[in-house]
């Protein structure tokens, strides 16, 4: 993820602060992409669990 070159203006600050914003939007996508995934597991588990235990 390198922001070289489209905006050469830019500073150094400028730069980390938004790779550090590029960062955590991606670390907040993850997670919750990661918790929508647990809950699709949790949901998926007491049907598997009724339907392999009448």
């Amino acid at each position: 993820l390198t922001i070289h070159g489209i905006a050469p203006k830019m500073t150094f600050h400028t730069k980390t602060k938004a790779k550090r914003y590029i960062l955590s939007r991606l670390d907040y996508i993850f997670s919750s992409y990661r918790v929508s995934n647990l809950l699709q597991d949790f949901k998926v588990l007491p049907c598997y669990i009724s339907d392999h235990h009448p």
